[in-house]
């Protein structure tokens, strides 16, 4: 494609995401927890796929839970 699609987040969008992912109400839960949690209040931050690329991007997607015990 010669040019970007018309709904690629934005910097600042990409941020926000970012921001909410490593809140520390929400840095042990995943994507798919958080989304649903912010549609109970009514935010929408960006689709869960969006927030696993956006983390996946910045390097900050892996186990986001409590470690296993070896």
């Amino acid at each position: 494609p010669h040019c970007a699609p018309a709904n690629k987040l934005s910097d600042a969008e990409r941020r926000k995401v970012v921001a909410v992912a490593t809140s520390p109400e929400f840095r042990d839960q995943s994507p798919k927890q958080i989304v649903p949690c912010l549609a109970t209040r009514g935010v929408y931050v960006a689709s869960e796929s969006t927030i696993y690329r956006v983390l996946h991007a910045a390097n900050l997607q892996h186990r986001r839970g409590r470690a296993r015990r070896p």
